[in-house]
């Protein structure tokens, strides 16, 4: 689900800890996705067994702005299996054709890492996918993350 604002945390997720809200206040918007129980409320079917939301702040100026005014969006990935994300529209229009029913152009974006992915759902929260973010990056604000390996690891 994408969010416009940092409240969104609260607004859809339940038992996030004022440890975690700092954490994830200090990367968004950006590119870190948060794994969360969801708010008991939460009714929209996101697929998988609905003990979990994924949540993400886009960095996108126009992304923010549609957030802003409408409220958070449950969103796919922008590729097929097995392709690369498109960087433009019209990249976008070429790969999902007709399987999406709007495009908003909001020009081109610079191809880069996947977002990282920390699982907040256990008392230790968990490093799912070092991506854009590191590890050592998030461990500086995020002291108690494990990494996948089951070792904590080491701020910066």
């Amino acid at each position: 689900v994408m969010v416009g604002s940092v409240r969104g945390l609260d607004a859809l997720t339940a038992q996030v800890t004022q440890e975690e809200r700092t954490f994830v206040a200090g990367f968004w918007p950006g590119p870190l996705t948060v794994v969360c129980k969801p708010q008991p409320s939460l009714r929209w079917d996101l697929g998988g067994r609905g003990d979990a939301v994924a949540l993400r702040m886009p960095l996108h100026p126009l992304a923010l702005e549609v957030l802003q005014a409408m409220g958070p969006m449950a969103v796919l990935t922008a590729n097929r299996p097995g392709e690369p994300p498109p960087v433009d529209c019209d990249q976008a229009v070429e790969q999902l054709g007709e399987a999406v029913s709007v495009y908003l152009d909001g020009g081109g974006c610079m191809p880069g890492p996947p977002s990282t992915i920390v699982d907040l759902t256990e008392p230790a929260p968990r490093l799912l996918r070092e991506g854009a973010l590191t590890a050592a990056e998030l461990a500086a604000v995020l002291p108690s993350l494990v990494a996948p390996d089951d070792a904590r690891v080491t701020p910066t």
